[in-house]
């Protein structure tokens, strides 16, 4: 079991990945063969609330490195003991992802851009959370209403189609596309497996 500290992030960026302590990375890692997403449950044992996330790299402190927003999602109070547990990760790809953005400004602006940029840094996506983004010099929040094919999917480049829901309006929807991002190198499983385990190497 382990405290968590909270990670912020800069600008519209949200990310799923944590820094977790050297001997519990080592521990972790260990679980995983040649995956190319090293997906881990990360739990609140106050509540048992969990979320998905993703391994990056180690530290030598004490303390799991967490996204706020994540925190945010399983709570976090005077003293939260976690827990860290391999994941699932035979999960289908995100194919349709329903938006309700909590801010009627959101709607003056380009939703399906602002989100294929605030997603860049998601490996996956659960319905029924709320997310917030800074949106310049305001926070944006938003629910996630709906994941199809599964209510927790994995986001892979490509195309997926997003459904904004305008509560603010007489319109119900507006739907786009979040277009396929420009190419960019993706490591192979073996590949990303390997990189992570120099990293952890490196460090020793």
């Amino acid at each position: 079991m382990y405290y968590a500290r909270a990670l912020y992030q800069e600008g519209t960026e949200l990310s799923d990945e944590i820094i977790l302590p050297s001997v519990l990375f080592q521990q972790l890692i260990q679980q995983f063969d040649h995956e190319s997403v090293l997906y881990v449950n990360l739990i609140n044992t106050e509540n048992n609330v969990h979320y998905m996330v993703t391994l990056t790299s180690s530290h030598r402190e004490d303390t799991i490195m967490v996204p706020s927003w994540i925190l945010d999602i399983i709570g976090q109070s005077d003293d939260p003991i976690y827990e860290i547990e391999k994941a699932d990760s035979d999960l289908p790809v995100a194919q349709r992802i329903v938006i309700t953005p909590l801010d009627s400004r959101a709607f003056d602006m380009d939703l399906t851009t602002y989100f294929e940029l605030a997603f860049m840094n998601l490996h996956s996506i659960q319905e029924q959370i709320t997310i917030q983004m800074n949106l310049f010099d305001f926070p944006l929040f938003a629910h996630v209403s709906k994941v199809e094919p599964a209510p927790c999917c994995r986001i892979v480049q490509g195309e997926v189609q997003v459904e904004f829901v305008n509560v603010f309006s007489n319109e119900v929807n507006e739907v786009d596309e979040i277009p396929e991002r420009p190419p960019t190198p993706v490591p192979s499983s073996e590949e990303r497996a390997q990189q992570v385990r120099d990293s952890w190497r490196k460090r020793f």
